[in-house]
């Protein structure tokens, strides 16, 4: 999937999906990028509001907070 893709999926609601990390090792996340659901958390985006290429920026609803990683290393969702 690209990361365009991925996130349009975040957008729709909460999901669980499964990347690699830098390091090499699998990570299960729990994630949105649905703007209600944001809200709940109180979440606000962080940064510039210019996106990477390739990277999916998603808030991480375990941690509570923000993540990334690169749509290559995307393993799907579960």
């Amino acid at each position: 999937m690209t990361s365009t893709e991925i996130k349009n999926t975040l957008r729709e609601g909460t999901f669980k999906f499964k990347y690699t990390k830098v390091d090499g090792t699998e990570r299960t996340a729990t994630g949105t990028l649905n703007d209600g659901l944001l809200s709940d958390y109180g979440a606000t985006p962080k940064g510039t509001g210019t996106e990477a290429a390739g990277v999916v920026n998603y808030f991480d609803t375990d941690a509570h907070g923000w993540r990334s990683f690169r749509e290559e290393n995307f393993l799907g969702f579960m």
